[in-house]
């Protein structure tokens, strides 16, 4: 009989998330299921084992309105307090033998369920949890109690490891794992050269990502008289802003600003998009309130499977896949100079597409593949339950 994992969320999109559920179930490795508070509605139907306490939108929670909000807090305790008697019911009604928690301040929230299960539990830091958090002390001290109550933590880059063992964690319970990024919906293909070099971007629209930056240098670009498009791909809150900013620039009318809208076919659209592109950029900095990556941006690793060449930033989480000069290049953080720098140098030196493009698609191949990393994450998860 097979063991069964269940998922937990306190939000989840159908669809949308890069996980090993459905994967788990396809290659019956575990019996898999997910768990949330909310079901958000993103026009995609759940699977037949996604079990949710309510339904809701997706405006409440990309961009939540003041009300929502100061109704979210009234009713936070009651609420939390429903949703951690549903999972303990679901975890016994379903019979799992591990539970899965994504996002670690998801995981602190459920410090009350923690201390109740008697199954292993795993719970993996996605980026702000293990960034913006952290200069939180509430969020301190609220991961100090979940820690010894965790089996197992899996973070997605060796910065964010030292962080949380900074903070707390035994290093013993960390694994460094990289997400399966869904590369094989990515073919590799050659980039021709182009006389007008098509710029993308692909990131929700918040500050960390960087795209004021990047419409800034392809202002300039533009200003120099050369020929290029801008595409910026994503969704959240920021982008009004960013067409704002777009619009003092001088450059909306130039700029394309494609919404995904959280989107479940979301590989499909991507992967449609990037066929016709020529250079991915991703000048991902610190926010003002920490926020920052903590770990490889997935869709600079697709961009990189299917052979595009990619200029980021030193952003944690880069160094896994983004070797200066050989699987891509690297502009300074917060620096619109070295980012323009960097974009003009790929427009004049065409002959590199290629060469970063494919040393950068033959590197992500094992290390963000689907077999290797669910093969990893699946040892784990046996060797916990075996104990």
């Amino acid at each position: 009989m097979m063991k069964k994992v269940a998922n937990l969320w306190i939000d989840y999109i159908p669809k949308s998330y890069t996980e090993c559920h459905p994967i788990f179930n396809r290659d019956r490795i575990f019996e898999s299921f997910n768990v949330s508070n909310s079901l958000l509605d993103n026009g995609e139907k759940p699977d037949a084992v996604t079990f949710y306490r309510k339904k809701g939108t997706l405006e409440g929670v990309i961009a939540p309105s003041l009300l929502r909000r100061l109704r979210s807090r009234l009713f936070r305790f009651w609420d939390d307090r429903r949703f951690h008697s549903y999972i303990l019911k679901t975890l016994d009604e379903q019979k799992a033998d591990l539970v899965f928690i994504h996002f670690g301040t998801t995981a602190a929230q459920l410090i009350p369920v923690l201390e109740k299960v008697e199954i292993p539990t795993v719970a993996i830091f996605y980026g702000s949890d293990a960034s913006s958090a952290l200069r939180s002390k509430k969020w301190i001290a609220a991961y100090g109690k979940m820690f010894p109550l965790l089996s197992h933590v899996i973070v997605l880059c060796e910065p964010v490891k030292e962080r949380l063992a900074a903070v707390g964690c035994p290093r013993e319970k960390i694994l460094v794992w990289n997400l399966p990024a869904g590369i094989e919906k990515f073919p590799y293909q050659e980039r021709p050269p182009r006389e007008t070099v098509r710029f993308v971007m692909c990131a929700r629209f918040i500050e960390k990502k960087g795209q004021f930056l990047v419409l800034e240098a392809y202002r300039r670009l533009l200003a120099s008289g050369r020929k290029a498009e801008l595409t910026l791909i994503g969704y959240g809150s920021g982008k009004l802003k960013i067409e704002e900013q777009a619009r003092q620039l001088g450059v909306f009318e130039k700029v394309r600003i494609l919404d995904t809208e959280a989107r479940g076919d979301f590989n499909k659209f991507y992967n449609e998009q990037l066929r016709s592109m020529d250079v991915f950029v991703l000048p991902s900095l610190t926010a003002a309130n920490g926020d920052d990556e903590g770990g490889p941006a997935l869709t600079l690793v697709c961009a990189q499977a299917a052979g595009l060449p990619v200029i980021c930033t030193p952003f944690p989480g880069s160094e896994i896949t983004v070797r200066d000069g050989e699987t891509g290049l690297l502009c300074k953080e917060n620096d619109v100079e070295t980012l323009h720098e960097k974009m003009e140098f790929l427009m004049d030196n065409q002959q590199e597409w290629n060469r970063l493009g494919k040393n950068a698609s033959d590197f992500v191949q094992d290390r963000f593949s689907e077999k290797t990393q669910v093969a990893k994450i699946a040892e784990l998860f046996n060797t916990l339950m075996e104990r």
